[in-house]
């Protein structure tokens, strides 16, 4: 277990010195030049419905967690690589969730964005269609889109973790929906550079977090290390 305390004193150390250092401007003002990624994040996933329980804990949602289609900031962070949640692979997912007589599904179809320019496309889509989903989980393989078939590309532009492009071959993810606004994913595959197998979990994962889009201008993605888990 973490002790959160330390984080949540300095917090406050730093909210007091924010407020004092802006005290002559309006409350707008200070609100928008203070923001904790932390405090709005988790009061996002909240209002969701989903729930955020320190290092190493669960989503809740799964069967009950209602499914909606739409557009998700993803952020993938590479344990392996620092652990850094500033430096992340991102893209924007077009999620699609349908129903029929043999189940829930779940189409996913990402696009890589520039870590340089928030939300500018770069390199190619790739993704997976019509994959069940059980009890809130699933698992999906991606559709290759490299040169020789055999993985997906990260585009140099979308890698904030080295600045390089890479190959994820045998690209694949267990994803598991916390709720309608919220769902993670952890991405697996070989990774084409440095020869490392990304695993489900430990310290060569790189579990993503999907959030739905307040609108198409606007990045939400979790702002410290203790929310990339999945579940």
């Amino acid at each position: 277990m973490v002790n959160r305390k330390p984080r949540k004193l300095l917090s406050r150390l730093g909210l007091l010195l924010c407020h004092s250092a802006f005290a002559g401007f309006t409350i707008a003002a200070v609100a928008a030049s203070c923001a904790d990624p932390r405090v709005e994040f988790t009061d996002f996933v909240n209002r969701a419905g989903g729930n955020i329980s320190g290092e190493g804990g669960t989503f809740e949602g799964g069967a009950d967690a209602s499914l909606s289609s739409g557009k998700f900031y993803t952020a993938c962070m590479a344990k392996l690589l620092g652990n850094d949640p500033t430096k992340t692979l991102d893209f924007v997912t077009t999620v699609t969730f349908t129903e029929d007589a043999t189940g829930k599904k779940v189409s996913l179809t990402l696009q890589p964005v520039s870590y340089k320019t928030p939300l500018l496309p770069v390199g190619t889509t790739f993704g997976v269609a019509n994959v069940p989903v059980s009890n809130g989980a699933f698992s999906a393989t991606f559709v290759p889109n490299n040169a020789d078939n055999t993985g997906v590309v990260i585009p140099a532009d979308a890698n904030g973790v080295t600045g390089r492009q890479f190959d994820v071959l045998g690209a694949n993810m267990a994803g598991y929906i916390s709720s309608e606004d919220r769902f993670c994913g952890a991405l697996m595959g070989l990774i084409s550079t440095i020869k490392v197998q990304l695993e489900p979990t430990g310290p060569n994962s790189a579990p993503c977090i999907f959030t739905r889009m307040r609108d198409d201008t606007t990045v939400v993605k979790p702002g410290i290390a203790d929310d990339y888990h999945c579940p």
